[in-house]
């Protein structure tokens, strides 16, 4: 499978929004494991290669989005209707509007947690139950990382390029390389054969799932690759576990989440091997995580 491709089911967006998640049987997985750290002596590519089929999640050192628009879905409201044939918030509650796009980097700085707070919003949501959430970003993700294996060989990110003109992290192993910053372009959802702009409802391996959809500027559904600006992000709790916004909340706030945590999952940094090599590099689910005040 082609590289761009894998990240491209992975996808940007995750589901922990705070809360256990539902998913049907027959929904497709995500299940990617973390890439082995250096105290287990197992961060060679022959490991990840054999034992986690050619692929890792690692904690980026650079994970910048552009966020447009985010809000809560009341009730069983749906905002993609129709298997990705439209989408509509026009009853749902939107917490964060920017006109411009509000730029943020997941993972700032030398910050060992790699979490970024949002703005919160100017009032809190209306008093209800809230059963999905959803964030609109850019398709293009700006992303920096590097990878050392078990040899010494540090292997860092530059920017690569696909005869189709799609991004991805192009791997620079040379000795005293410098990682550079490189762009994921998240314009397609189909199999490397036939495009789509629309994934199902999909399970993580963190708890919940995720659908997704990409659109236009207007967040009008995109018909065609060359139509596609943003990336829609649509998280659906578990029956026994909405966000419940009460008279006594006095807000909302969320934040974003992309490194490996202390158990050791998660992350947002994919790694691809193929072979004996390192393949390349590309972005990986983030964490969306809700708390009230």
């Amino acid at each position: 499978m082609q590289f761009s491709k894998t990240i491209l089911k992975a996808l940007l967006v995750a589901s922990t929004l705070g809360m256990s998640f539902s998913a049907s049987a027959e929904e497709e997985t995500f299940d990617i494991k973390s890439c082995p750290t250096p105290d287990t002596g197992l961060n060679t590519v022959e490991y990840i290669q054999q034992e986690l089929m050619g692929v890792c999640l690692h904690t980026p050192d650079k994970f910048e989005i552009v966020i447009y628009e985010m809000g809560l879905c009341p009730g069983n409201e749906n905002p993609i209707k129709n298997s990705g044939a439209s989408f509509d918030t026009s009853k749902c509650i939107k917490s964060m509007v920017s006109e411009n796009g509000f730029k943020v980097d997941l993972a700032p700085g030398n910050n060992s947690e790699k979490t970024a707070a949002l703005p919160q919003a100017e009032t809190r949501p209306p008093s209800d139950t809230y059963n999905r959430a959803y964030i609109i970003l850019s398709k293009d993700i700006k992303l920096k990382g590097s990878y050392t294996f078990k040899d010494g060989t540090v292997c860092v990110s530059t920017q690569g390029e696909f005869e189709d003109g799609y991004k991805y992290g192009k791997p620079d192993c040379t000795p005293g390389a410098i990682a550079q910053d490189h762009f994921d372009d998240l314009n397609d959802m189909g199999d490397g054969r036939t495009w789509s702009g629309y994934m199902e409802a999909t399970p993580m391996p963190t708890g919940g799932s995720v659908e997704a959809l990409l659109v236009k500027a207007d967040n009008t559904v995109a018909q065609k690759k060359e139509d596609v600006k943003k990336l829609v992000g649509l998280f659906k709790t578990a029956a026994n576990a909405p966000v419940v916004i009460t008279d006594n909340t006095s807000g909302l706030e969320m934040v974003l989440e992309v490194s490996v945590n202390e158990q050791g999952k998660g992350g947002s940094y994919m790694l691809q091997t193929n072979g004996n090599v390192l393949e390349g590099f590309g972005s990986a689910p983030f964490k969306p995580r809700f708390s009230t005040f």
